[in-house]
């Protein structure tokens, strides 16, 4: 989730956020972030923030966060170019054996 300071770093690795996805609780992380946990199946379909479960299939639980893009866009355009470009890097050497399960919250 990104604070008042709007940083737009991912709270999960601290890395800039680049392509925010959202749960259904409101919370965004990192495109990778996000899918590591979808992919690592349903024991970590959870909110690592609040621990609220999501289903990553229905697109009201897991989505894009249009309106946080935009933001990140506006206010970060060089950083987003170069979050996107490491985006594709990374899927392109996605390695599925090696995927981590977030748990985080109180």
């Amino acid at each position: 989730m990104v604070d008042s300071d709007e940083s737009f770093d991912c709270s999960l690795c601290y890395n800039f956020i680049g392509v925010p996805v959202s749960f259904k609780c409101k919370h965004s992380f990192c495109f990778v972030c996000s899918e590591q946990m979808i992919l690592r199946g349903e024991e970590c379909w959870k909110c690592p923030m609040c621990r609220e479960k999501f289903n990553p299939y229905d697109s009201k639980n897991v989505y894009l966060n249009v309106k946080l893009l935009a933001k990140i866009i506006s206010k970060e355009k060089d950083k987003f170019k170069d979050a996107v470009k490491s985006l594709a890097k990374y899927r392109l050497n996605l390695d599925y054996k090696n995927l981590i399960c977030f748990e985080y919250g109180n």
